[in-house]
């Protein structure tokens, strides 16, 4: 599995790091978009939806996984 670009084997997939895609939806559970190999930069949005800019998404990212990271 990819995540952020890595690539990264997960032990207990019930406890997987986040994700870019975690992010998104963390910022807009309505989010319609596409994303290949948890890459932000292969991030396609979908149906018209109106894009979160990426800073936004890092941001967010950056916070899911010092959480994760903590706990």
């Amino acid at each position: 599995m990819y995540i952020n670009k890595v690539q990264t084997d997960i032990e207990d997939p019930k406890n997987a790091p986040p994700t870019v895609a975690d992010a998104i939806l963390a910022l807009n559970a309505n989010a319609k978009f596409t994303i290949i190999n948890d890459d932000i930069d292969r991030l396609t949005w979908l149906e018209s939806f109106t894009p979160i800019a990426n800073s936004d998404i890092m941001t967010k990212y950056n916070q899911l996984k010092a959480a994760y990271d903590a706990g």
